[in-house]
């Protein structure tokens, strides 16, 4: 998650986006492991200590 994070950040993209394209992945690819919410948490939570940070 952290690489995909700073992937993200790095073109340019914003958290929201970020956690909407994550979580529209995890739907589509199936990923139950873990919730929506906790997904959007865990990459809040990673956020700052990646990549660019632009928010």
């Amino acid at each position: 998650m952290n690489h995909y994070v700073e992937v993200f950040k790095g073109r340019g993209f914003n958290l929201k986006t970020t956690q909407r394209l994550w979580v529209d992945h995890m739907v589509k690819s199936r990923i139950s492991s873990y919730s929506d919410q906790e997904a959007r948490d865990y990459i809040v939570s990673i956020w700052d200590s990646c990549g660019k940070t632009d928010e």
